[in-house]
């Protein structure tokens, strides 16, 4: 794999980057990692369903993409009661 190039990431950790980052420890003498702000995790969640949505085929985005929102959020709602996530919930396609 290569190496990573020297600079200033603000990145989340993900399993992937934290593998990789394992496997150039001795090179990192100057890396540090901070708190997860407040903002990065959604951040991070939002670039990942983008990412996910973008991959469908167009005639199946709508579709899929709110059975997606719906999955999320209903785990949104039932992680955290309360949030009111179902109350932002989009109606079935074709409703």
């Amino acid at each position: 794999m290569p190496s990573l190039p020297r600079g200033l990431y603000e990145e989340l950790i993900t399993e992937a980057l934290e593998a990789r980052l394992q496997e150039v420890g001795a090179q990192l003498h100057t890396a540090r990692s901070l708190p997860l702000g407040r903002l990065a995790l959604s951040l991070h969640l939002g670039r990942v369903v983008k990412h996910a949505l973008a991959c469908l085929k167009d005639k199946d985005r709508v579709a899929e993409g709110i059975t997606l929102a719906r999955k999320i959020l209903d785990l949104v709602d039932k992680a955290i009661p309360g949030v009111g996530a179902r109350t932002v919930t989009p109606a079935k396609a074709g409703a």
